[in-house]
C-alpha cells in the first residue's frame, strides 16, 4: 500500500514523511536562506530552527503538540541541539520563518518527484468546502469582498 503525504497541495507517493523531513533538513543546511539573527540568544542555528518547523508542517502539529512529540522522540538531538527550544520560541520562529519553510518543503517535493521519475505534478483539489464559521479570517474576507463586487456589478447592469 503506497504511503501518501499531502502538504502545500502536493502529494508524494511511496515516500514517508520522515524521509521528506530529513531531505528538507539537508536542503536547509546546504542552502541557508538570508536571515538576520540579530535579536536574542544565539543558541539555536538556523537549519535546526527550520528543521523543527518543517517537522511541525509535515505532520500538521501545533507547537505545543510538536514540542511534546519532538521531545519524546529526541528529534532535537538529531538536529544537533542540546535542549529542546521552548514552545514560545517555536511560535516566534513559525511567525518569522514560515515563508522560508514552505519554500524549502515545496523544493523538497519537487526533488522527490524528480527522483521518482514523474514528469508532471498531479494536483488533486479538495471539493469538500469550508463552512464559513470554521474558515480563516482571510477566507471570510475574500467571501465578503467577492459578494460586494457581485452586488456592485449587478447594480451597474440594472
Amino acid at each position: 500500500m503506497p504511503i501518501e503525504q499531502e502538504t502545500a497541495s502536493m502529494i508524494v507517493k511511496h515516500v514517508s514523511p520522515i524521509s521528506i523531513f530529513w531531505k528538507a533538513v539537508r536542503l536547509a543546511r546546504k542552502k541557508l536562506p538570508p536571515y538576520p539573527n540579530e535579536r536574542g540568544r544565539k543558541g539555536y542555528p538556523l537549519p535546526a530552527r527550520i528543521g523543527i518547523l518543517i517537522y511541525l508542517t509535515l505532520y500538521h502539529l501545533t507547537p505545543e503538540r510538536g514540542y511534546r512529540e519532538m521531545k519524546a522522540l529526541e528529534i532535537y538531538r538529531k538536529l544537533g541541539l542540546k535542549q529542546m527550544p521552548s514552545v514560545k520560541s517555536i511560535y516566534r520562529w513559525r511567525r518569522n520563518l514560515s515563508p522560508i519553510v514552505h519554500k524549502l518543503i515545496r523544493e523538497t517535493f519537487y526533488i522527490a518527484y524528480r527522483h521518482l521519475g514523474l514528469r508532471e505534478l498531479t494536483v488533486i483539489p479538495d471539493g469538500s468546502g469550508i463552512k464559513k464559521g470554521r474558515g480563516t479570517q482571510y477566507y471570510e474576507w475574500r467571501l465578503e469582498t467577492f459578494r460586494k463586487r457581485r452586488e456592485k456589478k449587478e447594480e451597474k447592469e440594472k
